[in-house]
């Protein structure tokens, strides 16, 4: 897949044209020249991509134009390096400074004419090598431009279609899915007659197929089905059973016929029959028949306009279509097609721990051998599994492997190993079906996606910091309206997430997704493409490679100093370079290896040196012109070099966890940054220059930096402030900030300017997340704000009642309290907030001795964590309440006496977390043998550890 660097390399130069083009004064016809060029290239080669007709012959010519394309890159961009200095050093205010400075000036200025007429040569020879390719297109690859229909060689993706066609057909074993099939049969039984349109979505290998097949076959025996666990039946009746694959690439056409094949019992017309007359005929023929039609693996919209038109308009007969499909994109469009406009979507988890493992010992340990795996390789087993990350295809497969193998220590130990390394060499049919969702992407997601390999494996990934990244990189070009580029790395981030190849792990109040993760074998195909792209290199304790012409590396290791004197071979082709320190130990890196990061990488993009030591910062990091994205996270640092403000190109500068006095006051040149990250240092005053940064949309500080001589209200695009010292620019123009979406504010809240406070923040028509720490007490106003999703309250409360009129009427869907001594009983008030979903109360926010939910209360929470409460005793639950509540976290509650009665009625409840509470507690919920085991034995996740200090002193 070339074509995505080389789609990604000619947007890049357009872009960069543009931002610099004063310094390409005199030179623009000719790199121009160059760009047109390449784009009639560009234009044969999209036209080969979408006609799916790419060979191995364009494969090959199309490395060559990547190779020239990144020629210019570098060209263009060491040109930048070399004279881009010229243009933003300051001249000296000093007469005799200025004399020299113009003399240097002068000098330097005759190095850039020569510079110029060396480009103009380099231009022409490139000009040669591009009109060298188009030549050797015709003459060595017998590519034409027009005569794309006699290509004989099939694409990958085309091959890998037929694959997943055939895949599709061979479902997995039934293991897992009782509760997904109870949901489905639940969808089924509906006694409203109107068609609908039950979606089941998951990522590739997930046993879509399997869950629908299962659905499928229960209700063809007869009327009554019998629920999957005995525990319901349902009266559940079809005249007609219909199963139609529909594979990547899939024509609707193909899917009529294969309806009007299984429902009419025609066979396939010699000549093709139009669309019109297949619509007519099923549309037809259904209008009065109660049928059951399953679409597999549905890829694309288009299938559904067709399909819809060929439904009966007004069906009221019971009739369901079943969609699978890996794409929750194509699902949301699915209510269009249901008469009844409901929205029947199903989420296909993965497997948990223990499904996995009974999916896995009965694929590797069939009944009819000995079923129980030896005690030896149990701990082998369950490192396999872990490479699976409980997707079922990959399961099965792997297990099937291992029937065929000798069941002994060494056996198993090489195939660990070999997933680690290799495991798409075990794993066939997961790596196609995995592969066709990537080669199903355009081009701005491919190198979106590959990107994600720069993070280690098993890490949650900051959303925020990968769309920062990305638009450092180049990713995300801005569209014509009013969207920014973050806003366009988050729909991005959305459309891969929809897609399945990423998955989300967290959300933020406003819905959107703040943590992310690849899945092991996602993860392990991404750097397997990345690799053939030269788009990513490595370096890992036990992986690494040389990345000779490659544009990004990462080093996860706890070593970086010893990959970094290897990367002096490839310097000249360096973007991104991200390390990541993964123990954190603080390995100091060497002055020399110091010098060679901070000026030797001269075309730096990116650069991330989290956990990863230096005594210092060097002047050198000044002369990368390039950089847009710095990351110096717990790095150690003491002191900022003033030449890091001459990065006029720095968008995001990432300094938590240091050991910072200050920062420049020449902060304010800095005029293209968007990101200001300085918390968790020892910086207390903030210098008035960053004020000056208008395009700031993100500036994160500690709560004791002064900020009452800062005029925020100049930073008009400013989007999130935290945490914010109170003081005089409160009322200096706040109001101002009409863009601003998280705000934290830190200081005492006295009457004096509470009322203006609270009159600003409601005006705030942006704002959805508010954090208020104060050393005094809190009152809230009377009038909600509407927009508000997240509320963090730290300090006391003067009285509940005042809660009432401000949190019951909003749309906040997170609330934290902490010290806020609360003696009335807060659940009374708070489970009637309408939206809630995520609760937290900590640190003495509530001071009473009981506390009760009532059954009708907190309808949608789904998180619940009670930490030092520590006058808490009884805590009931009525049964009914928090039906939805999927995790309960409690700590250092150590004189609550036992989980609360009605846990055992929350069929939800996933995960139960417990630390830091008294042994007579703990012993309670022993497995098996508690007291209050019988509460908690449905939930799949309990975890209970920790024991207070001197438990006997409570």
């Amino acid at each position: 897949m070339a074509e995505v660097d080389v789609v990604y390399i000619l947007q890049k130069l357009v872009n960069l044209l543009h931002e610099e083009e004063h310094l390409f004064r005199g030179l623009q016809d000719h790199v121009k020249i160059i760009l047109k060029q390449m784009q009639r290239l560009m234009m044969f080669l999209n036209d080969v991509v979408q006609s799916n007709k790419a060979d191995i012959r364009v494969r090959l010519w199309l490395q060559d134009v990547r190779d020239v394309a990144r020629c210019i890159e570098d060209l263009l961009e060491a040109f930048i390096f070399q004279v881009s200095p010229l243009a933003t050093k300051p001249v000296p205010t000093s007469t005799t400074r200025r004399t020299d400075f113009m003399g240097d000036l002068i000098a330097k200025l005759r190095i850039a004419m020569a510079d110029c007429r060396g480009l103009r040569m380099e231009i022409q020879q490139i000009k040669i090598k591009i009109d060298n390719i188009d030549h050797h297109k015709r003459r060595y690859y017998g590519i034409h431009d027009i005569d794309l229909g006699s290509m004989t060689w099939t694409r990958r993706t085309s091959s890998l279609r037929e694959r997943s066609s055939t895949l599709s057909a061979s479902p997995l074993s039934v293991v897992g899915f009782d509760s997904d099939a109870r949901t489905l049969l639940a969808f089924l039984n509906d006694p409203d007659p109107r068609l609908q349109v039950i979606s089941i979505v998951g990522m590739a290998g997930s046993g879509k197929t399997t869950l629908a097949k299962k659905v499928y076959n229960s209700t063809k025996r007869n009327r009554l089905v019998i629920d999957f666990d005995n525990s319901a039946n349902y009266n559940i009746h079809f005249e007609w059973h219909l199963w139609i694959n529909a594979c990547q690439g899939c024509e609707p056409f193909q899917i009529l016929e294969d309806i009007a094949t299984q429902m009419l019992g025609k066979k396939k017309p010699e000549k093709r029959t139009s669309v019109e007359d297949l619509t007519e005929d099923i549309s037809e023929w259904l209008s009065n028949k109660r049928y059951l039609m399953v679409i597999d693996d549905v890829w694309d919209i288009a299938v559904w306009v067709t399909l819809r038109a060929a439904l009966p308009a007004e069906s009221v007969n019971g009739s369901r279509i079943i969609v699978t499909t890996r794409d929750r994109e194509v699902a949301s469009f699915l209510k269009n097609c249901s008469s009844s406009h409901t929205n029947r979507h199903h989420k296909l988890q993965l497997l948990d721990e223990n499904k996995s493992w009974e999916l896995f010992r009965n694929n590797a340990f069939p009944r009819g051998h000995d079923h129980d795996c030896p005690t030896e390789l149990k701990n082998l087993g369950k490192q396999i599994l872990k490479s699976c990350g409980g997707l079922p295809l990959a399961i099965e497969e792997i297990g099937n492997f291992l029937c065929r193998r000798k069941k002994t220590q060494s056996v198993w130990s090489a195939t660990v190993e070999t997933l680690h390394s290799r495991p798409f060499s075990l794993l066939k049919q997961s790596s196609q079906q995995l592969a066709l969702s990537y080669h199903n992407l355009p081009c701005n997601l491919k190198w979106c996606f590959l990107y994600c390999t720069v993070f280690p494996p098993e890490s949650e990934i900051h959303s925020g910091q990968l769309i920062r990244m990305w638009f450092a990189e180049g990713f995300l070009h801005p569209r014509l309206g009013t969207l920014t580029p973050e806003e366009i790395g988050q729909d991005y981030l959305d459309r891969l997430i929809n897609k399945n190849l990423i998955q989300a792990t967290r959300k933020g109040p406003n819905g959107r997704i703040t943590r992310c993760c690849l899945h092991p074998l996602m993860r392990n195909m991404a750097i397997s493409e990345a690799r053939q792209l030269d788009f990513v290199s490595l370096y890992t304790e036990n992986d690494f490679e040389f990345p000779i012409k490659c544009r990004r590396l990462a080093i996860h290791s706890n070593s970086t100093g010893k990959y970094i004197p290897l990367v002096v071979h490839s310097a000249t082709h360096i973007r991104t370079l991200v390390c990541l320190n993964q123990d954190q130990t603080g390995y100091l890196l060497p002055i020399k290896q110091l010098e060679f990061v901070c000026g030797g990488l001269k075309l730096l993009r990116v650069l991330d040196l989290e956990s990863v030591q230096m005594s210092e910062l060097l002047d050198v990091i000044g002369t990368l012109v390039h950089l847009r994205y710095l990351g110096l996270k717990r790095a150690g640092l003491r002191k900022l070099p003033s030449t890091i403000c001459r990065l006029h190109n720095l968008q995001t500068m990432d300094l938590r966890y240091n050991s910072l006095g200050r920062l420049p006051i020449e902060m304010g040149n800095l005029q293209n940054l968007w990101s200001l990250d300085v918390r968790h240092n020892l910086i207390t005053i903030i210098p008035n220059s960053i004020c000056t940064i208008t395009g700031l949309r993100h500036l994160s500080m500690d709560d004791d930096v002064q900020c009452g001589h800062l005029q925020f209200h100049t930073i008009r695009n400013l989007e999130s402030l935290s945490v914010a010292r109170v003081g005089n620019w409160i009322e200096n123009g706040f109001i101002n900030l009409t863009n601003l979406k998280r705000l934290g504010i830190y200081g005492g809240f006295y009457v004096d300017f509470e009322e203006q406070l609270w009159d600003t923040i409601l005006n705030l028509g942006s704002l959805y997340s508010l954090k208020l720490e104060g050393f005094g007490s809190i009152t809230l106003p009377k009038n909600s704000h509407q927009h508000l999703c997240k509320l963090h309250l730290s300090g006391r409360l003067r009285k509940l009642p005042n809660l009432h009129g401000f949190l019951t009427a909003t749309n906040i869907t997170q609330l934290l309290l902490s010290w806020s001594k609360l003696k009335q009983d807060p659940m009374a008030t708070l489970e009637k907030m309408p939206k809630l979903k995520i609760l937290k109360l900590k640190m003495l926010a509530y001071v009473g001795k009981r506390m009760v939910c009532s059954a009708s209360g907190f309808l949608r929470l789904r998180h619940l964590e009670l930490k030092h409460l520590m006058r808490l005793r009884d805590w009931k639950i009525e049964k009914g309440s928090m039906p939805r509540l999927e995790r309960l976290s409690i700590g250092w509650c150590l004189k609550l006496k036992m989980i609360p009665e009605g846990l055992q009625y929350m069929n939800s409840l996933r995960e139960l977390e417990v630390f830091w509470m008294l042994p007579r507690f703990r012993e309670r919920l022993v497995r098996d043998d508690g007291e209050d085991w019988f509460k908690i034995r449905h939930v799949n996740s309990v975890v209970v550890e920790g024991t207070p200090n001197n438990p006997s002193q409570i």
